[in-house]
């Protein structure tokens, strides 16, 4: 499946394809020995909907409303591109917060 995903990635950010477009969908899972007519169906069903919409759901109940979106223990988030900065930050301050819980344990 990473696969395809990376495929999928390449696909529309270097060669400029449209994905979604069903052909072109259909081109990316059979370079990836899929079957055409399989996906085809998969993708014209409604089949994976349910999961879809409940991972949609989860998504504007945590305010998530851009890509890429980072959550780090639950509790730090960050939506899209970020310096290297920026996630030292977050990084160092999960990690003093797990220090001081740590001391307070003591």
């Amino acid at each position: 499946m990473v696969q395809v995903v990376t495929r999928l990635f390449r696909t529309y950010f270097v060669d400029g394809r449209n994905v979604g477009d069903l052909a072109v969908l259909e081109d990316v899972a059979a370079a990836d020995g899929l079957d055409r007519a399989k996906v085809r169906a998969f993708l014209q069903s409604d089949k994976g909907r349910a999961e879809v919409m409940a991972s949609t759901r989860e998504a504007k109940a945590q305010q998530i409303n851009g890509v890429p979106h980072y959550v780090f223990s639950d509790s730090y988030a960050l939506t899209g591109g970020q310096s290297v900065q920026v996630f030292e930050q977050v990084l160092r301050a999960r990690a003093r917060q797990e220090l001081r819980a740590a001391a307070a344990k003591l």
